[in-house]
């Protein structure tokens, strides 16, 4: 089962077109939101 959190991650860098703006929306780091959106592509 996909966490609600990767798929906020995932729709939150949709929104922003790109991984920098949502490390600013979320609060989290670069690579943790690329570990995320890495998990959901696997």
């Amino acid at each position: 089962m996909i966490q609600n959190f990767k798929v906020k991650v995932f729709c939150v860098v949709a929104d922003n077109l790109n991984c920098h703006g949502a490390t600013d929306d979320l609060h989290i780091t670069q690579p943790a939101v690329t570990a995320q959106i890495r998990f959901l592509a696997s």
